[in-house]
């Protein structure tokens, strides 16, 4: 019975469009520019996370925040969330160079159509800019 079960969930999730991981992307930004601080951008940052809930209200999976770009999931956890997705675009800063994120913006949707309004998809998607602060250089 429990693979059944498993079978089903797994069908269902997977025709939701819900089966990728967390993600992180970043690319070069223009030449100059400049967060609306006024500090450097180094990087251009886009992440993206999504998540199955039974009923839009019980968390079945979502993306591991932590581990962008991966096969990694949180059973049982509600990660499509404004604090998350903060952590997300903060996750490599440090491989990037970068010291925090800065201009973000969210947004996201639900659907509930493709699962009969019993399994819901949450999505989010943050952008931000990846900035350097100039003036934390090492002294010598």
């Amino acid at each position: 019975m429990k693979k059944i079960w498993l079978f089903a969930v797994a069908a269902i999730l997977s025709g939701g469009g819900c089966v990728r991981t967390s993600t992180l992307e970043w690319s070069k930004p223009v030449p100059g520019a400049v967060s609306s601080s006024g500090t450097p951008v180094v990087w251009q940052l886009k992440a993206r996370n999504c998540g199955v809930y039974l009923f839009n209200v019980v968390p079945i999976w979502s993306g591991k925040e932590s581990r962008p770009n991966r096969k990694d999931y949180r059973i049982g956890q509600d990660r499509v969330n404004e604090w998350d997705m903060r952590r997300l675009l903060d996750s490599q800063l440090h491989k990037l160079g970068a010291d925090r994120v800065e201009d973000i913006k969210m947004s996201s949707y639900s659907s509930g159509a493709w699962g009969l309004w019993i399994f819901w998809k949450k999505s989010m998607v943050a952008t931000g800019l990846a900035v350097k602060n100039a003036s934390k250089q090492k002294k010598r």
